[in-house]
């Protein structure tokens, strides 16, 4: 027996804060291409008739009495409806009458799982395309127009990070089609449904720790992923690890001329902060005005916006080539050669 389920997942786009207006142009452009475009979400599942899905996005009207439903946080928000139609196969589950449900809500229930994991895996896609332009606050799934759970909210530091790249020129962060990065995700299977396997896998999955909702983010964690993502892509070995970083991304993204020590620096404080030698304020810290605190919140910011432009820049480069992996050789140049 097979069954057809509507699934609708209403998500709160969250607008730029009012000093960052420049961003609600980029979110509406965003906007305008998710819902011209007509989207694939590989769902490799035995239960699933027909896979990938395809998946389509509407922006909803603010009289939608849905909506209503949502918590707000204070800030403007667009409100898209992502859905799409699985085709579910009720396959017999043995000893299923003892678990007090019906094979195929059970079944229904895994495969709405499913999608909606490659939802946020499509969000983060969003956001190395568009760099900051897409976060989302929690909203809610819905099975044949039934609620069936919230979704997770979906915030960083990329505006952040967007208006660093302005300052520093470099590394270059373009706006991309979403579909490119989209397309050139979907083979990642250690990524989208594994625990990594090739370096870009593992680099994509470090970079999921980036999002989370408001106020999760942690001193120093941010720039702790951010590191580990940039060694995945950029170190081929234990040794010279810094110099490799520094050299290699250098090659693939362009010289870094204005701000080379704040560059050179990433490593060494990701060290530092890892191996006991830095100082840093504890979990319940109240005296943020204090001149230690502004110092090290200052220092640790800038150096983490430094590590995700870079590695953010390298994401687009590598999608926008439609590379599996960076391989570097060393060559000898001279005028006798």
């Amino acid at each position: 027996m097979k069954a057809t389920q509507k699934i609708e997942v209403l998500l709160p786009v969250l607008s730029s804060l009012p000093f960052e207006l420049e961003f609600n142009e980029n979110i509406l452009d965003v906007i305008k291409e998710l819902v011209s475009t007509t989207y694939m979400f590989p769902l490799e599942a035995e239960q699933l008739n027909t896979h990938p899905v395809r998946v389509k996005f509407r922006l909803l009207d603010k009289d939608d009495p849905r909506i209503n439903s949502l918590n707000t946080i204070g800030r403007r928000q667009y409100y898209i409806l992502v859905y799409t139609e699985l085709e579910i196969i009720d396959q017999p589950i043995e000893g299923i009458v003892d678990w007090n449900i019906p094979s195929i809500e059970f079944w229904t229930e895994i495969t709405v799982n499913h999608f909606i994991k490659r939802l946020y895996d499509f969000i983060l896609c969003i956001n190395i395309a568009r760099v900051g332009t897409f976060e989302v606050a929690q909203g809610i799934a819905y099975i044949n127009n039934q609620f069936y759970k919230k979704t997770n909210m979906m915030i960083s530091n990329f505006r952040d990070v967007s208006l660093f790249t302005q300052k520093t020129k470099w590394p270059p962060l373009d706006n991309m089609e979403i579909k490119v990065v989209w397309d050139w995700i979907i083979d990642k299977n250690g990524f989208l449904d594994g625990v990594g396997g090739t370096a870009i896998e593992r680099a994509l999955t470090a970079l999921t720790y980036l999002f989370g909702s408001s106020g999760e983010s942690i001193e120093g964690i941010d720039l702790f992923f951010t590191m580990i993502a940039l060694e995945a892509l950029y170190c081929s070995s234990n040794n010279g690890i810094k110099e490799q970083l520094i050299e290699k991304s250098q090659v693939f993204l362009g010289i870094q001329n204005e701000y080379k020590k704040l560059f050179k620096s990433m490593y060494d404080y990701r060290s530092k902060f890892i191996h006991g030698g830095l100082n840093f304020p504890g979990k319940y810290h109240y005296f943020d005005g204090d001149a230690d605190y502004e110092k090290f919140s200052k220092e640790s910011y800038d150096v983490t916006l430094m590590a995700q432009s870079v590695l953010i820049a390298t994401l687009q480069q590598l999608s926008k080539r439609n590379m599996n992996e960076l391989t570097f050789r060393y060559s000898l140049v001279g005028k006798n050669f």
